[in-house]
């Protein structure tokens, strides 16, 4: 299964992916899940020409309790 999905304000903007949500922690105990996660995430924006990606650890399913507040932003 195959997912791209681009937001974009400007044609010039689209080189960064940001992943809000830790991924997988909601449905598995194992934390060591996220280092394959994220390497998986890094070699699927390698192949699509993504110059950065960040990852902000919001916890899953509870978007609506996370602070507004980041400064990673």
């Amino acid at each position: 299964m195959s997912k791209i999905m681009v937001i974009a304000a400007h044609p010039d903007d689209e080189l960064k992916t940001l992943i809000l949500g830790q991924g997988m922690l909601s449905r598995a105990e194992d934390e060591s899940i996220l280092t394959q996660l994220r390497a998986d995430s890094k070699k699927a924006n390698d192949i699509i020409g993504v110059n950065e990606l960040k990852f902000f650890d919001f916890p899953d399913n509870t978007f609506e309790n996370a602070s507004l507040y980041n400064p990673r932003f």
